[in-house]
């Protein structure tokens, strides 16, 4: 639990300060206890959240309100009303209870306003904490670190800069109480944010972010921490020079309208940039539905501990009605707007803005512009297709002398990606890719948006995202944003264990045979990894090596589109949204069966062969209906099916990893008897 306010003690705590499991106030006359789970409190209680209390009746026949916590919101007009809070203001007493795993809410502020009597513990300045305490089997009392775990007495006592980042209370803490309820919380860290800020100026030596150990992670984390507390944001974060970039000499501030309109969840950019530390703001003269806008496309928030660039770069201001709202940046970025679900309509006035480099090919005044465009100073550039936007720094685009034709190529990139899955593109959300200096997780990362490095933004690399030659010619250079465009396209019914990584390739081998005419078969990065799928058979095809092996699992994939056609996989995709819920698989098991099942049926021959040359495990009942129920079909689709599948298999097995791979001749031998193991198995399976 966290403790802040003035009339507020933690009682005892777990290991750490912010552990507190015991917890006292005051508010008004009456007093507060609560602990942070139901078990000691659950019997013989006063009051129960799952049944009405009448209270009003409380000061007349209790003194004493016991309740515990429920797994859902209730509403608050029976159980929070006034007439509770004013029970214990006026001399009651509450004993109160919650368990955190009853929960599920990442905003401690927004769990506390939606539980019973939370409100009332808000004020008394107690917060249940999303984080479990740490406590080792038991209590001990004589380790209690209750002394220091009052955050606001924790600040008023004026600790220094090293105390700060030790004290893990304030910086796992303070974020989740900015609120109204925090007020003199905000005061003391505000007393402290000029050393706090002089102290981070001098951290970094190199005159960049650089953090390599948890100290200095911790610093980076309390400058943002307190500069989001600071009322007026106009100034500049140290090191946003180096990334996203910042102004020597501030370029002419403007004004610009925008209007957008949306049915869904989307993204609207607007060419134009905040630079940090400036008074820019937003007036909204008409807005239906819900909006928020961002400041920055840099939306990955670290948790690493080694980082780069600041942990979080966006500032987001929520937009539900009309009105003028504070843009202000420390660290700048491009606007962007941002619709929720359902219809809605927004209509604005940037002031104080830099315009950006911006194309949309959907807007012909945008493409008769380009030319002068291009050359504009805010620091981040948008460029636009009908179906996707990449985001990059406008250095890297003052060159681009004509985006359409690059654009288009990823356009056409999606349009052949929802037409193999078998849905809609125009009812579809459309892709976002941001160049990032550091990212959340990985290299690349699927998401809305897909985020990469930086080095595919640089114009002098091979894979520079808006080559269109290269795109054309060097296909395979751009297998890992084709990937992850692959990975925002899979759908969990297809999903068994080990294929997370797989399917979203089956995309990118599609996406490459389409945009660089690249055969599937002979694509590079299945090429470099035949070795390892002759060692992976030749070892007696382990599933469980080969859901741990993306580069293996991928050869099943591909032999299904050598032996079937793309067409086929189209048909698959496409009857998964339609199965009844009854037949939608559920286990790791019923989606091996499920896949292979369909397949065969869309096929027209039995699969089961291929599955058990490569060890992946179908159920018997379903080898049985794949072997009997297919062959029943037609004889003539069957005797096709057969040929078609033993051809398959031998160029695969034999021809690709014997004739195009130089192995050693043992290797040579132990691999042909796998094939003709495979042979017997395609005749007692599929008759």
């Amino acid at each position: 639990m966290i403790v802040f306010g003035s009339k507020a003690e933690p009682i005892i705590t777990g290991v750490r300060e912010i552990d507190a499991v015991v917890v006292a106030a005051e508010l008004g006359e009456g007093r507060i206890v609560a602990k942070n789970d139901t078990n000691s409190i659950k019997f013989g209680f006063l009051g129960n959240f799952k049944r009405l209390i009448d209270v009003r009746t409380l000061q007349e026949k209790f003194d004493i309100l016991v309740a515990y916590g429920s797994t859902e919101p209730l509403n608050h007009s029976i159980f929070c009303n006034s007439l509770a809070y004013d029970f214990v203001k006026n001399g009651g007493a509450l004993i109160y209870s919650f368990a955190l795993y009853c929960w599920d809410n990442s905003d401690p502020i927004e769990m506390m306003n939606q539980i019973p009597y939370g409100h009332i513990l808000l004020e008394a300045g107690l917060c249940y904490s999303n984080t479990f305490a740490k406590i080792h089997n038991s209590i001990e009392t004589n380790s209690n670190k209750a002394e220091n775990a009052n955050l606001l007495k924790f600040l008023k006592s004026k600790p220094t800069f090293e105390s700060l980042l030790s004290n893990e209370s304030f910086l796992k803490t303070i974020f989740k109480i900015l609120s109204k309820y925090a007020i003199e919380v905000k005061m003391e860290l505000e007393k402290i944010w000029i050393e706090t800020d002089k102290k981070l100026k001098s951290l970094f030596q190199k005159g960049e972010i650089d953090c390599k150990n948890l100290y200095e992670r911790q610093a980076v984390d309390a400058w943002q921490l307190l500069a989001d507390l600071q009322p007026n944001q106009q100034f500049k974060a140290p090191y946003i020079n180096i990334f996203p970039g910042d102004y020597q000499n501030l370029p002419k501030l403007v004004e610009k309208f925008v209007g957008f309109s949306s049915d869904k969840d989307e993204y609207f950019f607007t060419g134009a940039y905040v630079a940090a530390g400036s008074n820019a703001t937003l007036e909204v003269t008409k807005v239906t539905g819900n909006w928020k806008v961002n400041i920055g496309v840099h939306t990955d928030i670290l948790s690493k501990v080694k980082i780069s660039r600041w942990p979080k770069m966006v500032k987001v201001v929520d937009i539900k009605n009309t009105g003028v709202f504070d843009i202000l940046s420390y660290i700048g970025g491009s606007v962007v707007f941002v619709s929720l679900k359902g219809d809605s309509n927004i209509e604005a006035k940037l002031s104080n803005i830099v315009i950006s480099p911006r194309y949309d090919s959907q807007d012909k005044s945008s493409q008769q512009s380009w030319n002068e465009n291009r050359k504009q100073q805010g620091l981040w550039a948008d460029i636009s297709g009908k179906y996707v936007t990449i985001s990059l720094s406008s250095s890297n685009v003052i060159n681009l002398n004509d985006p359409d034709p690059v654009i288009e190529i990823y356009d056409n990139i999606l349009v052949h990606y929802y037409d193999l899955k078998g849905v809609s593109i125009v009812e579809s959300r459309k892709m976002w890719i941001v160049t990032d200096r550091q990212t959340s997780s990985g290299y690349m990362h699927a998401g809305y948006p897909i985020v990469t490095h930086l080095d595919v933004a640089n114009p002098n690399n091979t894979n520079f995202l808006l080559c269109e030659q290269k795109l054309k010619t060097h296909t395979g250079n751009y297998w890992g944003i084709f990937h992850e465009i692959g990975h925002n396209m899979q759908e969990e019914d297809w999903m068994f264990d080990g294929l997370n990584e797989v399917i979203c390739n089956v995309f990118a081998l599609y996406g490459s045979e389409k945009i660089g005419n690249t055969d599937p078969w002979k694509h590079p990065w299945l090429r470099n990894s035949d070795k390892k799928a002759v060692e992976h058979l030749n070892n007696g095809s382990d599933f469980n090596v080969w859901k741990t092996k993306p580069e293996i699992a991928l050869y099943v994939y591909d032999q299904l589109v050598n032996l079937c056609g793309w067409s086929t996989y189209k048909k698959v995709f496409q009857r998964y949204p339609s199965l009844p819920e009854s037949e939608k698989p559920k286990t790791n098991k019923e989606k091996i069966d499920k896949w292979f099942t369909i397949f065969s049926e869309e096929c027209n021959m039995n699969l089961s062969p291929l599955a058990l040359f490569w060890g992946i495990p179908l159920s018997e009942n379903i080898t049985k209906y794949l072997k009997f129920e297919i062959r029943l079909r037609s004889a003539r689709r069957r005797r096709h099916a057969k040929e078609s599948l033993e051809s398959s298999i031998r160029l695969s097995a034999v021809s690709r990893f014997e004739e195009k791979i130089e192995v050693i001749e043992t290797v040579k031998q132990r691999n042909f008897k796998n094939f003709m193991t495979f042979l017997l198995a395609v005749v007692l399976l599929a008759g």
